[in-house]
């Protein structure tokens, strides 16, 4: 939704990208809510962001039937599925890295979530209708 001063991250994570990233997922928090208010059902797609680790979304996960998942296919899966998506131009270049540095901070920090109660779900050779079904499964 940013037209102008858009910072995309990288390796280094500046203030701006930080600040921008906040004010999306507060805005992402309250239209999820006001959805969620009018009998909607809701889902946020972001990626896992070690720097902040999501608690930007802390107030949206006091909320009662708010589920926390992580879709996490392997690494190789993520890889091919943004080259199908992107054909690597520079988007897809920019996406490849962050898969790289998301899934070398998701070794550490699965075990973390799933502490946090996040239902942690491996979609490497799920279709999405596989997954759909893992999913409702995993939340009744």
């Amino acid at each position: 939704m940013v037209v102008s001063g858009l910072t995309l991250p990288g390796n280094q994570w500046s203030e701006g990208l930080i600040e921008q990233l906040a004010l999306a997922r507060e805005s992402a928090t309250q239209m999820a809510m006001t959805y969620n208010k009018a009998g909607f059902v809701v889902v946020i797609d972001d990626f896992w962001d070690s720097n902040s680790q999501l608690l930007e979304y802390s107030l949206l996960f006091q909320e009662q039937n708010v589920h926390k998942i992580l879709l996490l296919p392997s690494q190789q899966a993520a890889e091919e599925r943004n080259l199908k998506r992107s054909n690597l131009d520079d988007g897809g270049m920019y996406i490849a890295d962050g898969i790289r540095a998301v899934y070398e901070s998701l070794k550490t920090d699965v075990s973390y979530l799933e502490q946090q109660g996040w239902i942690i779900a491996d979609t490497t050779n799920k279709t999405i209708d596989a997954t759909v079904e893992y999913i409702l499964g995993q939340i009744k």
